[in-house]
């Protein structure tokens, strides 16, 4: 898309965007380190937000998302902009609304909310609230969580207690532009640990460094991210760390390497 002001051209600022445009830069929180400007891509961030209106969410008119996530994590870019690009209804919650499961619980029932974000100690809250008041949240449909690894019970809990809300586990650090996999949760899961799930469209992954590269199955390994989603580096710093000696490969191939996350992994049967 090219701005097309006559003025702006003839003083030599036209400028046609393109996939490797710097859509934002979100800072990561710092818990492994000094805080560093994560450079999310305008090709990332549209990838991920088609992908999650396409595949996940489909929004509309009748929709209503509650955006509780403070603006400086990367969550609040989809709980913002998805609504507003889709027509849906999106509601701003109250400050420190992420860490009050009652007044979280109270907008979710005042606002009539479709649609929301949690990291799993408020779902663990919420649910405990909801149990001791049941119908508060009757409107929900979906229920996206992440940030944190997801406990078992909690998952089944939740998926026992709310039937015909559709819960879903999101993975993804800061640097593949806020989510890169999903698992759609069911109670009847047999496994000890909530999968991260499978890449969404435009991103794949792999686990490097196996004692056996033919047996990822049943190896650990740490979890490489490849495609689209991969940001462009540090804001000042560059492709080090994680961004650094990650090769690239797949058919979602680019001139950016991939990721390495640090976390280990398994292929699950």
């Amino acid at each position: 898309d090219a701005l097309v002001s006559p003025h702006a051209a003839s003083h030599g600022r036209l400028h046609t965007s393109n996939d490797d445009d710097i859509a934002c830069i979100v800072y990561t929180s710092g818990t492994t380190g000094a805080p560093k400007g994560v450079r999310v891509t305008r090709d990332g961030l549209e990838n991920f937000l088609e992908w999650k209106q396409d595949e996940l969410l489909r929004l509309d008119q009748h929709d209503c998302v509650l955006q509780k996530t403070p603006l400086h994590f990367d969550v609040a870019l989809w709980e913002v902009l998805l609504p507003l690009a889709t027509g849906a209804k999106l509601i701003h919650g109250t400050p420190e609304l992420y860490r009050d499961a009652v007044e979280l619980s109270h907008q979710i029932s005042a606002y009539a909310v479709t649609v929301v974000n949690l990291v799993p100690r408020v779902l663990q809250a919420l649910l405990t609230h909801e149990v001791e008041n049941p119908a508060t949240t009757s409107t929900l449909r979906t229920v996206l969580v992440g940030g944190e690894e997801l406990p078992v019970e909690l998952m089944r809990r939740f998926c026992a207690t709310f039937p015909d809300v559709v819960l879903v586990n999101l993975y993804g650090p800061t640097e593949t532009t806020i989510g890169c996999t999903f698992w759609k949760c069911r109670p009847d899961y047999p496994g000890d640990r909530v999968p991260i799930g499978q890449a969404i469209r435009g991103v794949e992954f792999e686990i490097a460094s196996t004692p056996d590269p033919n047996n990822a199955r049943d190896s650990l390994g740490e979890l490489v991210i490849h495609g689209r989603q991969v940001a462009d580096g540090y804001q000042g710093l560059g492709r080090i760390g994680g961004f650094d000696n990650a090769p690239t490969c797949g058919k979602h191939r680019s001139h950016r390497s991939g990721y390495r996350t640090g976390d280990l992994v398994r292929l699950d049967a």
